[in-house]
């Protein structure tokens, strides 16, 4: 029995023994997995760190020109010293982007809507693209001039037409912008009224203009001259009353 159970305490002695042992073996390969995960995760913020500075610096570049990009790059270098890498990073990435809070670039000059809307009524002007040179728009300007130019001036007429749809459009909305179509300008808040009455002469002469023109050919049409009416084979005495009908 002594025998007996001295066998059975070095069979439990090993059993432990072995327990330990896969445990240790367990906790290493555990530690083992912590430590390549963990230089794989500093791997890659090193590389995205290193991308973010490179990103930074070409924006930099690019935005400031090379003098401010050396003078940002000696700044951060200089506070490199005192801050981890992260900070570094998050400096130059605001010294890089435009700052939300800052003043406005100075907004282009402003164009005059009266004298636009004075364009678009002279019938000349409008065909041959004076508006678009008006505001600034070279290209489509004369664009619409060669169109006019190459037919004659039957597509100056429908593009200027057009134009003064969009433009009198705008006048009567009262808005103090325009961009569409190439039209693009901005305009002073003291001329949307005046520009709002001219576009309201600009249709009612429209409209007068319509119905003159229609009246006109109605009329015309009416007291028009009857062809004269011969019946063939009557006595001439017949022809003679017919024609004088």
């Amino acid at each position: 029995q002594k025998n007996e159970v001295e066998q059975v305490n070095r069979t439990a002695a090993d059993q432990k023994a072995s327990m330990r042992s896969a445990q240790n073996t367990f906790a290493a390969r555990e530690q083992k997995n912590e430590v390549e995960q963990l230089n794989r995760t500093a791997a890659g913020q090193k590389a995205a760190s290193a991308q973010r500075v490179s990103v930074a610096d070409a924006l930099v570049q690019s935005a400031e020109g090379p003098g401010a990009a050396a003078a940002v790059a000696g700044t951060v270098q200089a506070r490199k010293e005192s801050m981890d890498l992260g900070q570094a990073i998050s400096l130059v990435i605001s010294d890089a982007l435009p700052d939300p809070d800052a003043p406005a670039s100075p907004p282009t000059k402003k164009k005059s809507k009266v004298i636009l809307m004075l364009l678009e009524m002279v019938p000349v002007c409008g065909p041959i693209g004076l508006d678009r040179f008006y505001l600034g728009s070279t290209k489509t300007g004369l664009a619409k001039l060669t169109v006019c130019i190459c037919t004659c001036l039957v597509g100056g007429l429908v593009w200027g037409l057009i134009d003064a749809i969009i433009v009198i459009s705008n006048s009567l909305s009262r808005s103090q912008s325009i961009n569409s179509l190439g039209l693009e300008a901005e305009f002073d808040e003291d001329e949307t009224e005046p520009a709002f009455y001219l576009a309201c002469i600009a249709v009612v002469v429209q409209l007068l203009c319509l119905c003159f023109c229609t009246g006109w050919r109605y009329m015309g049409s009416k007291q028009a001259p009857k062809e004269d009416t011969v019946i063939i084979g009557a006595p001439a005495g017949a022809r003679l009353i017919s024609a004088a009908r």
